[in-house]
């Protein structure tokens, strides 16, 4: 791999990381989905970001220091406030823009 893109790589790691670990359960939640699907749709594993995720709870919850029953909660407020959609465990976004902006990214 060439050093540019190790750079990039390990950058863009970073942001992610520190992201994770600030704010509210709401905006962790927010932003690992929302870089879950960017990166997703980057390696051609979906075709768009509003797509069904391959995510369960407990990973999002592992991902973001929350509990199982945490996570469930913000997912409910989140369909609630129609950002994600989807029923039962298929999990997709609904509104690309809300998630961002709840995620707090500005990049």
């Amino acid at each position: 791999m060439p050093p540019r893109l190790v750079t990039n790589a390990t950058a863009a790691a970073r942001k992610t990381i520190g992201s994770l670990g600030l704010g509210n359960a709401r905006g962790r939640i927010a932003f690992l989905l929302y870089e879950f699907a960017q990166t997703m749709v980057v390696r051609g594993l979906i075709g768009a970001p509003t797509d069904p995720l391959p995510l369960r709870q407990d990973h999002i919850a592992d991902a973001t220091g929350r509990t199982n029953v945490h996570v469930n909660r913000m997912i409910a407020q989140l369909r609630r406030d129609r950002i994600l959609s989807g029923s039962g465990k298929v999990l997709e976004i609904a509104d690309m823009t809300g998630l961002r902006s709840i995620a707090g990214i500005k990049w």
